[in-house]
């Protein structure tokens, strides 16, 4: 087998633009490219704001690229457009200077994955935009290769620094199990730990233990019942990613409830603040290593893709609502939290400090639920039995690799995608380009390097858009693979209206 050459230059890595962006780029041998854009990475949920895919042809004669953007529905603009690309070729001061405005924004994880400033300087090149050629209002003018990437911290040590309440840490109160963990469920009821009935809460008077006067801890309670046969069936749910053994989660899990039935009940907590700010320091600019209900922008959990800013109301009588920002940044959607509700909640697996792990008596099990705790990501699952407003296949899609994918029909016969693991992209991240013919979709796909150790393949995909049609749609079912893509069905959770 002959060793397949790179192209001069090899643009493939992490690169950072003037529109507050981190864009993974993956140049493959023939030239073609592909990215992944995404704002602020620096905030525990990345692309809040604008996320965007592209691909285009590279050109070493002319140093141009040439190719389309759009958007996806992680972020809250739809544009699309054509955009060019000059590559230019920067001195080593440009490369200094760089790093260092790079290396100067707070981290909400480690970096250094593309160096640490002190090896060779890279990077030797800048694209910039070629603006009488680029069309849909793109923002970027140039960018520029970063040598630092963001990263989520260690579980153990995001629990050992969040503080929860006066002196505390989150580990002092819960021992986590598995990180990033992805869950369907329903919701069975929802209780708020915090008694003014207001939105928001001030961080100091929460951090200092004086809430109100029954020391509550501003959590946002849910109790749900778990799809088991979603959850098994994940692939190696039950052999990988745990952080301590399974055991204890499993056994609350199949414990028979009082109905005879396996019992199959978490507790998903949405703490307020995930803040390592001490009582001293709470006015000073947050260092967050959670979502918290109260965060705001991409350290805020996620309620269907959207930031909840402190938009939580405990009403007379112990009901909860909740309201987050459509994309149309004008408008809300508020959401009583009463059943039914089919969710699907994203988060690390715990059990509290009242837990016997050990405990195999059916009294302590029902008595103590295993926890997602804390919750980073709340999606509604839409009931597309309802009538719905003009839609396409544009949305948020879970797929059966346990990945989010953001899916965007630019026209009639063009779809694109964003696929994230549900760690954040970092085991895959990849993209998708094809056409629309009737109820088939054809077109290629490659991965992206959002993730230090993630895949590197790339290859064909054949889709069928189950049921209603490609427009009405909510399955998609691979019918051909190659490159190793590991999805093969997509199911629907919620339309982004057009």
């Amino acid at each position: 087998m002959g060793v397949i050459r790179m192209p001069e230059p090899d643009l493939t890595g992490i690169w950072q633009a003037d529109d507050s962006a981190f864009y993974y780029i993956r140049h493959m041998p023939d030239n073609t490219m592909w990215w992944a854009g995404m704002h602020a990475p620096w905030y525990f949920h990345s692309g809040v704001e604008f996320t965007n895919v592209f691909r285009g042809v590279v050109d070493p004669g002319t140093m141009r690229i040439r190719g389309v953007w759009a958007d996806v529905p992680r972020g809250r603009s739809l544009q699309s457009g054509n955009l060019n690309l000059d590559i230019v070729r920067v001195d080593d001061t440009s490369a200094s200077q760089i790093f260092a405005r790079t290396a100067s924004i707070p981290p909400n994880g480690d970096g250094g994955r593309n160096g640490d400033g002190n090896g060779p300087q890279r990077p030797v090149f800048q694209l910039r935009k070629r603006v009488a050629e680029t069309t849909g209002g793109f923002g970027g003018s140039v960018w520029t290769r970063s040598l630092v990437d963001w990263m989520t911290l260690p579980l153990d040590y995001r629990f050992a620094n969040t503080l929860h309440g006066e002196g505390e840490t989150l580990a002092h109160h819960l021992t986590p199990y598995r990180d990033f963990t992805v869950v369907f469920a329903d919701l069975e009821g929802a209780g708020l730990g915090w008694e003014p009935i207001a939105w928001g809460v001030d961080y100091c008077t929460w951090i200092s233990g004086k809430a109100d006067e029954i020391d509550a801890d501003g959590d946002l309670s849910l109790d749900v019942r778990v799809d088991r046969t979603d959850l098994d069936g994940q692939p190696g749910f039950w052999d990988a990613g745990w952080v301590r053994p399974p055991g204890p989660i499993q056994a609350r899990l199949d414990v028979l409830a009082a109905d005879g039935r396996p019992n199959n009940r978490l507790h998903p907590e949405l703490m307020p603040f995930g803040r390592n700010n001490d009582q001293d320091h709470c006015r000073d600019a947050p260092s967050v290593l959670m979502p918290g209900w109260a965060e705001t922008g991409g350290n805020s959990v996620l309620v269907n893709g959207q930031p909840l800013d402190a938009r939580v109301l405990k009403e007379f009588g112990g009901q909860v609502d909740i309201a987050f920002r459509s994309p149309d940044p004008s408008q809300f959607v508020y959401l009583p939290l009463r059943p039914p509700l089919r969710l699907r909640l994203t988060g690390c697996l715990a059990l509290d400090e009242h837990a016997d792990p050990s405990s195999n008596d059916p009294e302590e099990l029902l008595a103590h639920s295993a926890e997602v705790h804390p919750v980073y990501a709340l999606d509604v699952v839409q009931d597309f039995s309802q009538p719905r407003p003009p839609t396409n296949l544009t949305g948020v899609w879970h797929c059966n690799d346990v990945g989010t994918y953001y899916l965007r029909q630019v026209d009639e016969n063009t779809l694109c995608w964003l696929g994230l693991s549900q760690d954040q992209g970092r085991s895959f991240a990849n993209i998708f380009e094809g056409t629309i013919t009737a109820d088939i979709i054809t077109g290629t796909w490659a991965d992206v390097p959002l993730g230090a150790v993630g895949g590197r393949g790339s290859g064909e995909l054949k889709l069928v858009a189950e049921g209603a049609g490609p427009a009405l749609t909510p399955r998609l079912t691979a019918t051909q693979r190659t490159g190793g893509f590991g999805g093969s069905t997509w199911q629907k959770l919620y339309d982004r209206r057009l």
